[in-house]
């Protein structure tokens, strides 16, 4: 048996493989998870579970992360702004500082990645709520630490919300037709996760 977390064209060439020789294959592949906010939705516990399945502690570094909101427009503004409000408790930090709460990504490579994605989605036109740069303490200079990163106004054309980043940076999208909410939650290449916010 063959067992791969990887990205989605590396699974495709380990299927191809293992069917030379009938191997069975699991698979996990990159995620491009979708968070869906339903009006009736409560945006306080919203906001939690956006900032939480974000996983920002890991700096996003998870293929299960729910890298997009989709928040109804009726409740879009505020859930944004407890967003913020509590996404301010990440930290960039050293790891062995008990007040740490969020690492650094794991190389230069992905650091540098990250940071194109960040400046991709300023020149597409999404809107910057939060982060966006690396941590101004001189302590963390050399380092590759980036703070939480949120943009609003993201389309699904742009590249932060079609493209696993597997860093610190959530997409936000507005939706009030469901079923072209649920087109664009399905037009990326990924299936991993996703989940439902609705109201009590």
């Amino acid at each position: 048996m063959i067992a791969l977390i990887g990205s989605v064209p590396t699974g495709r060439a380990v299927m191809r493989a293992a069917a030379e020789t009938v191997k069975p294959v699991m698979l996990e592949l990159g995620g491009k998870n979708a968070l869906i906010a339903y009006p009736d939705a409560d945006p306080d516990a919203v906001a939690g579970g956006v900032v939480a399945g974000m996983n920002f502690t890991w700096c996003g570094q998870s293929c299960g992360s729910t890298s997009r909101a989709f928040l109804h427009e009726s409740i879009h503004d505020a859930v944004i702004e407890k967003v913020r409000r509590r996404i301010s408790h990440y930290k960039p930090g050293i790891p062995t500082d008990p007040a740490t709460t969020m690492g650094a990504i794991i190389a230069k490579t992905q650091y540098d990645r990250v940071i194109g994605y960040i400046e991709s989605a300023r020149r597409e036109g999404a809107r910057l709520v939060s982060g966006g740069a690396r941590p101004a303490d001189p302590a963390l200079a050399g380092g590759f630490y980036v703070e939480p990163t949120v943009f609003a106004d993201v389309t699904p054309d742009m590249r932060i919300a079609r493209e696993e980043i597997f860093g610190p940076v959530l997409a936000i999208l507005k939706w009030s037709d469901e079923a072209k909410m649920l087109a664009q939650v399905n037009a990326v290449e990924y299936g991993l996760t996703a989940s439902i916010r609705p109201g009590p």
